[in-house]
């Protein structure tokens, strides 16, 4: 008795182990490098650089675009000698499951430097790495821990529960949102962008552009269709119309039965439900 007890303590010390640790098994098993860079291809391989106190600078920037048919988000991340690299999470009150992270490549060569002519070299002809990885989920948010440190293009897809919103919370020193074509944000009753962007741009296709090129803690956007302002406004012209015909009724019933008192009892005082001094 006292040896199955044993056991099961052991046993469950085991499992509160790996649920507090937060560690996930390795998501890459074994890889196609042709595979890959053909899947590559779903990803707008370019890299933001900001421009702070006048000059464009290299650092570690994330692009994520919003997929227009999906609640998905493409992240692009340049990555600076890094073993372990924070990646998106959603936080909220209303958060009950994990986000899902698929589709991690990471993009490098055995020359890659911190400048702009290295970068684009490998945003010209992207060959991902193979590299193995794990997802650890520790107290401070999830990140991707590598076996070496990792200096490159870092690209994933995010899928959160949560629809038509965006947070950035993966310590990202420059930040570039593209929401998907006709969507917008910045009505303060459907939701908008805080904090507010350094730069709002539209796209060569229309898309709407968010920038940030120094940010400090953490980005959420809510976005919507561009006809949505509109729709509300109809919306709300309805309610109020509604309102308005409700009340009139109201008023008209209050002096339908006003004169029916009345000729009843023309001693009545006026005004229904009024008594007799």
């Amino acid at each position: 008795m006292k040896k199955k007890l044993l056991y099961i303590t052991l046993l469950i010390s085991i499992a509160a182990f790996v649920f507090l640790s937060g560690c996930t098994s390795i998501l890459n098993p074994d890889s196609n490098s042709e595979n890959d860079t053909a899947n590559i291809s779903i990803y707008n391989l370019s890299i933001f650089y900001p421009v702070i106190n006048g000059q464009e600078k290299i650092v570690e920037s994330g692009i994520y675009y919003a997929v227009s048919d999906a609640s998905d988000i493409h992240v692009v991340r340049l990555i600076d000698n890094k073993k372990e690299i924070r990646i998106l999470e959603e936080t909220g009150l209303l958060v009950f499951t994990s986000a899902e992270i698929k589709d991690v490549y990471f993009v490098t060569d055995s020359n890659f430097t911190m400048t702009k002519e290295s970068i684009e070299a490998l945003t010209d002809n992207p060959t991902p790495a193979d590299l193995n990885y794990t997802i650890k989920n520790p107290k401070k948010g999830p990140q991707i821990v590598l076996e070496q440190n990792f200096s490159g293009i870092l690209v994933y897809t995010f899928v959160p529960s949560s629809d038509k919103s965006i947070i950035i919370n993966d310590d990202s020193k420059a930040v570039k949102i593209v929401l998907p074509l006709g969507m917008t944000t910045g009505n303060r009753l459907i939701g908008t962008a805080r904090p507010a962007p350094d730069l709002t741009e539209t796209g060569e296709n229309g898309e709407k552009i968010l920038k940030w090129n120094n940010p400090v803690g953490q980005i959420g956007v809510k976005y919507y269709s561009e006809k949505s302002p509109f729709y509300m406004t109809i919306a709300a012209f309805a309610l109020a119309g509604a309102i308005a015909a409700v009340y009139l009724w109201n008023r008209y019933q209050i002096k339908k039965l006003q004169k029916i008192s009345r000729y009843i009892d023309p001693n009545e005082n006026e005004g229904f439900g009024k008594k007799k001094m």
